[in-house]
């Protein structure tokens, strides 16, 4: 049998470990797109 109290941190843990790569993966993706555009911005001059 499982602790009620256990389950209930779990949840809410799993869904801070979600949100926090959900985050983290919008970061590198703008981190990404910025290189992008600073690399074709060098390279136009």
């Amino acid at each position: 049998m499982i602790n009620n109290n256990n389950f209930i941190y779990a949840k809410k843990y799993a869904r801070e470990i979600i949100t926090h790569l959900q985050v983290t993966r919008q970061i590198n993706t703008q981190l990404e797109r910025s290189g992008t555009a600073y690399r074709i911005q060098k390279t136009s001059f």
